[in-house]
């Protein structure tokens, strides 16, 4: 990450506990869990994506809600082609 001046920095790099700063990691990760995971770990500075699954994302009471709800049914392209002609 560049700073204002341009120069590589660290967001991590400050003077608080490890245990806060892994706090606030694990925050950044969960709120961005629908974006691609390997953007997310390049982003936050994890070298592996499963060091931030296992470790980082934590489940939301809002994310599994919607993963229960029922599915969006999905007609392949065959089909969807059939009712296009219509």
């Amino acid at each position: 990450m560049l700073n204002v001046r341009g120069i590589r920095c660290n967001p991590y790099q400050f003077a608080m506990p490890v245990t806060a700063r892994h706090a606030y990691r694990r925050k950044w990760a969960t709120e961005r869990k629908e974006l691609p995971l390997k953007d997310v770990a390049s982003a936050g500075g994890w070298k592996d994506v499963t060091t931030l699954l296992t470790g980082s994302q934590r489940a939301e009471e809002a994310t599994m809600l919607k993963v229960m709800e029922p599915p969006v049914k999905l007609v392949s392209r065959r089909a969807a082609g059939a009712l296009e002609k219509r």
